[in-house]
């Protein structure tokens, strides 16, 4: 599954398992509803099935990440993935950040989005409270929630487009 222009991990993840049918929200947002500050260990079942190697340092750079236990090249997959020298999975630290974010997106964007791609995504900038899309001139929203499952459930609204 290929990245979107400007998306975020977070996204990315959270897309691949809507398409894929897999439950792997727990391993991006947290008990409280939030983003979680890292990415433990994500199992080679719950990315293999559409994590996509091009570019995947890029997505990681933007989203405030650095790889910590994947050569990311073209034989990653196999090399990497599948081998003992590393814990199996996908670990990811955040470079500057000590605290879980808040889901945020921009409504007008969901809806360009929706009308160039299809579906919606996150932007890596949206990540910063506070931050102001600059193709809308306003700030963007952030979901209120309490909850994993609230988060879950909100996010699959605001991403249809029905916010």
């Amino acid at each position: 599954m290929r990245f979107l222009p400007g998306e975020h991990i977070y996204s990315y993840l959270y897309r691949g398992y809507i398409v894929h049918g897999i439950d792997g929200y727990s391993t991006i947002i947290n008990y409280d509803g939030l983003f979680k500050r890292r990415l433990a260990t994500i199992k080679p079942e719950l990315i293999n099935p559409f994590l996509d190697t091009s570019n995947f340092r890029d997505l990681c750079v933007r989203s405030g990440f650095i790889d910590v236990s994947l050569k990311l090249a073209d034989d990653y997959i196999e090399e990497y993935v599948g081998s003992e020298k590393f814990p199996k999975g996908l670990k990811l630290h955040p470079i500057n950040r000590k605290n879980a974010h808040t889901v945020n997106y921009c409504s007008e964007c969901v809806q360009d989005f929706i009308k160039e791609f299809g579906f919606a995504y996150l932007l890596a900038v949206w990540l910063d409270d506070g931050y102001v899309c600059k193709k809308h001139d306003r700030p963007v929203v952030s979901l209120n929630s309490n909850s994993r499952a609230q988060t879950i459930k909100q996010l699959k609204i605001v991403l249809s487009g029905d916010v």
